[in-house]
């Protein structure tokens, strides 16, 4: 419903949800998660920045410990949190949320993509730049927004000359 203009129906939506979960799920389970960061993202849509920011670092924190730092699906919660505190007056925060964010993406790829044939590493480098180019639009927005669109930037072009270089050796 948020995506298509709707967010009051799918934050009401996101908390039928989110009581079913709390009733059926232990606390902390990654679904949780996923949910808080939907309802997260429409509180944000409707104007609750202190509600979806709350919603976002809840479902970091589940994610973490869930997955670990460096895990893609806490990378995204990360990078949501980032550009939700982005917006307000605590940029310094934001910041931390989103090197996390990058140090996760930078980590899968080192990881998993030499593991992969040239056309599934494609689609995992797609999906890694979707989410980066979240992170470049910040370019213009003072140093702390250049400095990360640069690491963003680096990082991923970096980690993929590195990769190549390996691969053409094997």
């Amino acid at each position: 419903a948020r995506s298509v203009g709707q967010p009051a129906q799918a934050r009401e939506w996101g908390r039928t949800a989110l009581a079913i979960r709390l009733d059926q799920l232990e606390p902390g389970h990654p679904d949780l998660a996923t949910t808080l960061l939907g309802l997260g993202l429409s509180e944000l849509a409707l104007g609750d920045q202190a509600g979806g920011e709350s919603e976002l670092g809840e479902a970091v924190v589940i994610r973490r410990r869930a997955f670990g730092p460096d895990h893609p699906y806490t990378g995204m919660a990360e990078l949501l949190l980032g550009l939700a505190l982005w917006e307000g007056p605590r940029q310094h925060q934001a910041f931390e949320s989103l090197v996390n964010a990058v140090r996760a993406y930078e980590y899968v790829l080192r990881s998993q993509a030499p593991l992969l044939p040239l056309r599934e590493r494609g689609r995992l480098v797609n999906t890694i730049q979707e989410s980066r180019n979240a992170l470049y639009s910040l370019v213009g927005q003072g140093p702390r927004g250049r400095d990360l669109a640069l690491r963003a930037r680096l990082n991923l072009h970096g980690r993929l000359e590195e990769i190549e270089r390996r691969q053409s050796r094997l």
